[in-house]
């Protein structure tokens, strides 16, 4: 059907895709950006290939995470520490829902926590006792979708009261507890 452009949007994304919603906070978002849900996503590029490396594939990280680093540099003209979501989170505008599993081998439920950690404004975390990589929705249904749902409604909250632009989201978080 056709909108007037105001719909609120949720960026959404698991594990690449969670990391990827987090560092897209840096960017200058549209207004109608409601909020970002980041499910099971990574720190860094480092931070996953330096886990992987030694804990996957039972390899030294170095020289094996520098050359890929010089390797990225080259293709994307950036550095694996300038890929960076924990960073990029700081800059958060809008709200943001981290889900995590906490036994997830493939990231660590560690990284999630750090990403939660460094982020400003209104956010939520779920950690999910019993969810491997990616499986919190799956293992925990019921939480989470009950938290999902808190947090859309607390969104819709601070986009009403503070009007519909997001970056008037974390003006409006300090007041959201009081209001519902």
């Amino acid at each position: 059907r056709e909108t007037d452009g105001n719909l609120p949007i949720f960026l959404d994304g698991i594990s690449l895709g969670g990391a990827t919603v987090l560092m897209a906070l840096e960017l200058n978002l549209p207004d109608n950006v409601a909020g970002v849900i980041d499910d099971c996503g990574y720190t860094s590029e480092k931070d996953i290939l330096t886990r992987g490396c030694r804990d996957l594939v039972h390899i030294p990280a170095f020289p094996l995470v520098n050359l890929i680093g010089v390797v990225n540099k080259i293709v994307t003209g950036l550095w694996l520490d300038e890929v960076d979501g924990s960073k990029c989170v700081k800059k958060a505008r809008v709200p943001v829902f981290f889900a995590h599993g906490k036994r997830d081998n493939l990231v660590p439920v560690e990284q999630g926590i750090k990403n939660y950690e460094a982020c400003p404004g209104f956010k939520m975390l779920i950690i999910s006792e019993n969810a491997g990589h990616g499986t919190a929705f799956l293992e925990d249904h019921g939480e989470y979708v009950e938290k999902l749902t808190d947090f859309f409604e607390k969104c819709r909250v601070i986009a009403h009261v503070h009007g519909s632009s997001a970056a008037h989201a974390l003006a409006g978080a300090h007041v959201v507890e009081n209001l519902l």
